[in-house]
Order: structure tokens, then C-alpha cells, then sequence
């Protein structure tokens, strides 16, 4: 197959993109049209290499100061002395533009003994880290902080699902919406679904204090702007529909970005009810594809080996592992100048729900469990190429666990691959 630059990829989707639905904003009232904002609290534990052993706490919050707003923060700390807080907002309208929305991402966090999957262990000089034949130990180690901050700003354009109210109102019973779908009827954007322009600020700085790196932090400041497509019929639990998103990322080399980079990607999913049965009251097939390529990826030779100039750090632009994207390796484990990402996974959801009959859990009266099975297969590569990307590829397989509280999604994956097994836990679904 002829080499492609993904721009021709990108294009496309584009002009696709002008041609179908997307998703927004909506207000949750349960069958008789009754809202009530709700919150809850919750106290955990847990313990990974990371942290040793860590106590947390979350609380989350929907409905309230605005209707369709939602926010979960955390704080953990560990015996390993690691410690960390999050933030993270959806659907904060702002009080100049009704079709203007927020979703704020922040993070500040010092850990012990993070691994991090940058070139400098000596026992690896000769090898690209990160790259799709790495080694698994081909990381520097050390301590260090990650601090960050996202805020993506979504304007809904008046098409579709939100043509005449940003802001619509969606009936659920149980967790399951039952009326107000905002897309999976058709494939239009004038007439269903909701297409969203975004523009995202970020900054993010990571250090590690090691002896094998003569850059001890690795920091960038940019914007990312995209234009996404949503036509799936629920955003926090679709079952129907399909979703796609362009973006441009460019880090600007202000203030104290490591380097300038530019990056592209494109994602496509796709969502198809397998029905209910006798014991189950859902069941969705849920397809995803992304892909990636850093524009701006300047690679030389020099006396003392090849050099890479204006690549996006390695827990930015084409990667895998960590929380989305092959889960069962670490965030960042495979960076490259290109990438590919293929997910299926099988959602189900069963009349049982256990959890309102464990003491204390019960009193959070989640709707839904959900039961996942999930396989992975991706590849970063130093091209992009169709050929390239899709042979030898990294592939993982695993189960999850889905939990629908107070109108939010919180999630626990398990996936195992060749290199081992990873656990994540977020909220929201996957894609």
C-alpha cells in the first residue's frame, strides 16, 4: 500500500465530519421529571508500587451550582511518600456564551520511584525508549512531581440535537435513558447529534530526579483545537451512534516549554445495542480507532548518535498505555513519532446490582453496574504508514468494572499483555 501522510486521513474525516452528528451538555431527570442535584463522598484505599500503601478520598458532585454541570476531585496519600490531588469539571456554562462550555482538568502530584519512559538509561543507549521494540525496562527512574492543567472549552454549534435549546433535557430510568436521545437516530448534523468546535489550553511539567537525565523536567504550554462530531444517543453510557474528533495540537515554545511541536490526531467510535435480555438490561458493542502523528518531528544524526528535536514529551501526542489507550502498560510506555489504537469492547449490563446491599456503598444507590471484557491492539511507529503502524502491534486483553453514581461514570480496568498487567481507574468510560 502507498505511504500516507495522516493529513490525507485527517481530511477526510474532516470533510465526513461536516456531513454527521454530536454531543453536548444535557440536563438528567429520572421518569416523572424530577431533578434534584446530587453529591456523594467517598473514602478508599488501595496500594500499587507507586504509593505502597495509600489512603484517598473523592467527592463528586452533579447538578449543582447549574443543572448539567458535573465535578469529581480526589486526594491520596501513600506510606511510600507519594501524594497527589485531582480536579476534574464537565459542562460548566459560561454566563457570557449559553453555548459555551468548560471541562477543567488539573493535577499536582510528587511521586516515589516513577518510571519514566524517556532516553537516558545507560544500560539502553542504543535504543529509542518508548519505541515499539523498546524494552520494557528501557525507563529512567527516579522521584519526582507531575503537575497539570487542561481546559477545554466546547462550543456547541446551533445544529442538530441542540439547534434551538444548548442545553437539552434527557429522561433515564435507573441509569438508563429511556427518552431525549441526542443522537443515533441519523447520521446528519442538521438534524441530530452535536457538533462541538474545541479549544483546549494546556500545560503540563513533569520532573524526575535521576543521574541518567541531564534534563531533570520536561515541560509544555500549547493549545489544541478540534472539531468533534457527537452522535451517540447517552454520552456517559451510549449504546447507539458514533463519535469523531480532529485535532491540531501546538506547543509554542512559551514560557518554558521543553521544545515547540506540532501533532494531529483523528478518533472514531462506534456504538451498537445488542439489546436487553431476561437478566440483562443492556448490552453495547463499542468499537474505537485513534490515531496520531507529531507534524513537527525533526530526527538527525550526530557524532554521538541521532537526535530527535521538536517531538511532544512523552506522555503527550502518540502514545500508548495509561489510562485510555492499552491499559494493561504504563502511561506513556510507547511514544513515537506516529501511532495507531484499535478497541472492542463488550458492555453489559445485569438486572443484579449488588452494591446496593453492601453497607455504606449501598447509601450511594448507584444505578448500574456494568460489566466489561475488552481487547487492545496498537502500535507507535517512526512513520505514519498503514503498513508500518499495523504490523507487530502491542495487543492486551482484559475485564472492567463500571459504576454509574449520582449521574457520574466511575470505572476500574484490568488488562494483561506480554509485558505484564495494569490497572486504571477513572472516571468516565473509556471512550
Amino acid at each position: 500500500m502507498k505511504r500516507a501522510s495522516i493529513l490525507t486521513l485527517i481530511s477526510f474525516l474532516l470533510a465526513v465530519a461536516a456531513v454527521r452528528p454530536a454531543f453536548g451538555a444535557t440536563i438528567i431527570v429520572n421518569t416523572n421529571g424530577d431533578f434534584a442535584p446530587a453529591s456523594f463522598l467517598l473514602p478508599y484505599a488501595f496500594y500499587n508500587q507507586y504509593f505502597g500503601f495509600a489512603v484517598a478520598a473523592a467527592y463528586g458532585s452533579s447538578g449543582s451550582p447549574q443543572k448539567q454541570m458535573s465535578y469529581v476531585t480526589s486526594a491520596m496519600v501513600g506510606s511510600a511518600g507519594s501524594g497527589a490531588v485531582y480536579f476534574l469539571g464537565k459542562d460548566i456554562q459560561m454566563p457570557f456564551c449559553d453555548r459555551l462550555f468548560l471541562d477543567p482538568w488539573a493535577s499536582a502530584g510528587y511521586f516515589q520511584n516513577q518510571n519514566v519512559y524517556i532516553q537516558g538509561n545507560p544500560s539502553y543507549a542504543d535504543q529509542q525508549a518508548g519505541s515499539n521494540g523498546s524494552s520494557k525496562h528501557n525507563y529512567v527512574s527516579g522521584n519526582g512531581s507531575d503537575i497539570y492543567g487542561y481546559l477545554n472549552f466546547k462550543y456547541d454549534l446551533p445544529l442538530g440535537a441542540v439547534r434551538d435549546n444548548p442545553i437539552p433535557t434527557q429522561v433515564v430510568d435507573k441509569g438508563l435513558l429511556v427518552s431525549g436521545a441526542t443522537g443515533g437516530k441519523t447520521w446528519n448534523p442538521l438534524s441530530d447529534g452535536i457538533t462541538e468546535v474545541q479549544f483546549q489550553p494546556f500545560s503540563r511539567r513533569q520532573t524526575v530526579d535521576s543521574p541518567d537525565v541531564t534534563t531533570d523536567n520536561i515541560q509544555t504550554t500549547g493549545l489544541t483545537t478540534g472539531l468533534a462530531y457527537d452522535n451517540r444517543d447517552f454520552a456517559p453510557n451510549p449504546s447507539t451512534g458514533s463519535y469523531q474528533r480532529v485535532s491540531l495540537s501546538r506547543d509554542f515554545g512559551v514560557p518554558d516549554s521543553t521544545t515547540t511541536w506540532t501533532e494531529v490526531e483523528a478518533e472514531y467510535d462506534k456504538f451498537f445495542s445488542l439489546g436487553a435480555t431476561d437478566h440483562m438490561r443492556q448490552q453495547v458493542l463499542a468499537l474505537s480507532f485513534w490515531t496520531a502523528e507529531a507534524l513537527s518531528w525533526q530526527e538527525q544524526n550526530t557524532p554521538t548518535g541521532p537526535v530527535i528535536n521538536h517531538r511532544p514529551p512523552n506522555y503527550a501526542g502518540a502514545k500508548l498505555g495509561g489510562l485510555y489507550r492499552m491499559r494493561a502498560f504504563p502511561s506513556g510506555r510507547f511514544s513515537d513519532k506516529a501511532a495507531i489504537y484499535y478497541c472492542a469492547e463488550y458492555r453489559f449490563i445485569p438486572d443484579w446490582n449488588p452494591l446496593n446491599s453492601i453497607p455504606y456503598i449501598k447509601n450511594l444507590k448507584s444505578d448500574w453496574i456494568q460489566g466489561v471484557v475488552f481487547v487492545e491492539t496498537g502500535r507507535v511507529a517512526p512513520e505514519w504508514s498503514i503498513t508500518t503502524l499495523n504490523s507487530q502491534m502491542q495487543c492486551d486483553g482484559g475485564v472492567g468494572l463500571r459504576v454509574m453514581v449520582k449521574r457520574l461514570v466511575a470505572r476500574v480496568d484490568i488488562a494483561a499483555s506480554a509485558e505484564g498487567a495494569g490497572v486504571q481507574m477513572m472516571v468516565g468510560q473509556s471512550f
